[in-house]
């Protein structure tokens, strides 16, 4: 598998983690943070480190982390670990969320039909794998994943296929493909909310205009409107 699913598996398999400290390129936000949304997912206390904020700055880039703390859950502390700008809040952060002073991270949903089948499947595996892990096992499970399938009842493998064709039937796409692409989209949108670059302002009230103006219901009136003012504006210029 990937290395984000490396990470993850890991963690299941030696139960030894207390906390993780997720590390983001804050120059490339949207993409890291498709491993936090996996993270958020497994239920141990979490630690957002944003590395690279003095490159960030140099290209424009601004990050709202106090916002992006907020709609994570957990801390989310601007670093830069070569000048060992804010490791100090940094390691007094971790030793927080270590002692259970900092809030450990909320989980992001998955949709109805998704939802549905990971209420159904996580009460039959916390009963052998306890409660932490019993939403993440519920989706690996849906996402066909072999270590997860390797610990699981005959039963159990039967009731994920059945959600798992559920899912299918009912979104028209595959659950794996489904709760990878809901991950994505979080993590587009959590960027998208809290990411601000160099000249961005510009092209989204460019792309706002573009909205009306080529919209269905607005854009036929708004053409005819804007051909009466070109012929109006001819015939008051002819008359004059």
């Amino acid at each position: 598998g990937s290395l984000d699913e490396v990470v993850t598996r890991d963690y299941l398999l030696s139960r030894d983690a207390q906390l993780i400290v997720n590390v983001l390129d804050a120059t490339n936000l949207e993409r890291n943070l498709y491993l936090t949304v996996q993270l958020l997912e497994m239920r141990v206390p979490l630690v957002v480190a944003l590395n690279m904020m003095d490159v960030a700055r140099r290209r424009g880039i601004r990050i709202d982390a106090e916002e992006l703390a907020r709609r994570l859950g957990c801390p989310v502390i601007p670093v830069v670990a070569v000048t060992k700008e804010g490791l100090t809040e940094l390691q007094a952060r971790i030793l927080a969320a270590a002692d259970g002073r900092e809030s450990a991270g909320t989980p992001l949903g998955h949709g109805d039909c998704v939802e549905e089948a990971v209420t159904a499947l996580a009460p039959r595996l916390s009963a052998h794998d306890g409660d932490g892990n019993a939403r993440w096992l519920a989706l690996k499970l849906l996402e066909s994943d072999p270590t997860a399938e390797a610990s699981a009842s005959p039963g159990l493998l039967a009731l994920a296929a059945q959600w798992r064709g559920q899912i299918a039937d009912r979104i028209g796409e595959d659950a794996d493909l489904h709760i990878a692409d809901t991950r994505f989209g979080h993590a587009h949108a959590l960027a998208d909310r809290v990411v601000r670059e160099r000249g961005r302002a510009g092209r989204t009230l460019s792309d706002r205009i573009d909205r009306v103006v080529l919209s269905r219901a607005l854009g036929i009136p708004l053409f005819l409107l804007a051909i009466g003012l070109v012929i109006f504006c001819s015939l008051a210029f002819v008359g004059g």
